[in-house]
């Protein structure tokens, strides 16, 4: 795709470039609601997890999105309840500061992870996420990559008014983001961290046990639609467009993926922030 003098930007760029900034942490023992919070307050969607001084793991929207999907059903406890030892990623995957991006990229796209942890010393220095990629990108592009080039061709799209209860359907079944559309047009995008967003009781309350034959049955009724925790978008990128263009859509309106379309305005692919992490591991 392209030639390796290129790849060897990437590969020029240390893990040190990016232990300059405040890493957020909680304790084992925080709770859920506790973490939550703090990722809301500060706008980040991943946690270090640290008991003393050494790195017990990591906790992610995403993780609390999932056991939000269990409350009333799997799990009766709330997020007050749950701590986050019983819920956060163990054995994480760390690189020293002196450990290039690329190779970062590569084992964020091989293991399928949303972070790799920056050490200095067996310390905890820092955390390389796919948004960290597309700035990279964004410095570094390769001016002749297409956004057809790199985009995912495998997609679900979902109506606006479309329930909570369908979507947690579909990230159960594999999904990792879905294009919202009303009458075909794509309006916004969501991703599993989107139902983090959500209260408790959108999951607890209305609890409603039925009869269907000789059976009894527990249906969750959850109110919200699509429409209302996707991310927004007023754009779409076009298949001809450059992948510099694309990161800069994703990164200015700070969205994880973007619908693309092809000359007749129709729906054709999403390229997202791990295709990003996935094209500068090659």
């Amino acid at each position: 795709m392209f030639e390796p003098a290129t790849k060897n930007i990437y590969e020029r760029i240390l893990l040190q470039n990016f232990t300059n900034r405040e890493v957020y942490v909680v304790t084992p023992n925080d709770t859920l609601a506790y973490a939550r919070k703090i990722m809301f307050r500060n706008n980040i969607s991943k946690l270090v997890v640290i008991e003393g001084e050494k790195i017990f793991g990591i906790i992610s929207l995403r993780d609390i999105a999932n056991i939000l999907t269990k409350l009333g059903s799997e799990i009766e406890r709330s997020l007050d309840e749950i701590l986050v030892k019983n819920v956060a990623t163990q054995n994480v995957i760390t690189l020293d500061v002196n450990r290039n991006v690329r190779e970062a990229c590569k084992l964020m796209h091989d293991k399928k992870i949303g972070s790799i942890l920056i050490t200095k010393e067996e310390k905890l220095a820092g955390i390389f996420t796919p948004t960290d990629a597309c700035k990279v990108y964004s410095e570094n592009p390769i001016p002749e990559l297409k956004v057809k080039d790199v985009m995912n061709k495998d997609f679900e799209k979902i109506n606006k008014i479309s329930s909570i209860k369908k979507i947690i359907e579909k990230f159960k079944g594999g999904i990792d983001v879905l294009i919202v559309e009303d009458n075909k047009k794509p309006i916004g995008v969501i991703t599993l961290s989107s139902i983090a967003y959500l209260e408790e009781d959108e999951f607890l309350k209305g609890n409603l046990k039925y009869i269907r034959g000789t059976s009894e049955h527990t249906k969750v009724r959850v109110d919200k639609t699509a429409a209302d925790i996707m991310y927004a978008i007023d754009i779409a990128i076009n298949e001809t467009d450059s992948v510099s263009k694309a990161v800069n859509y994703l990164l200015t309106y700070g969205i994880p993926a973007l619908p693309v379309i092809n000359e007749f305005g129709e729906i054709v692919g999403l390229i997202s922030k791990r295709d990003i992490v996935a094209l500068i591991a090659k």
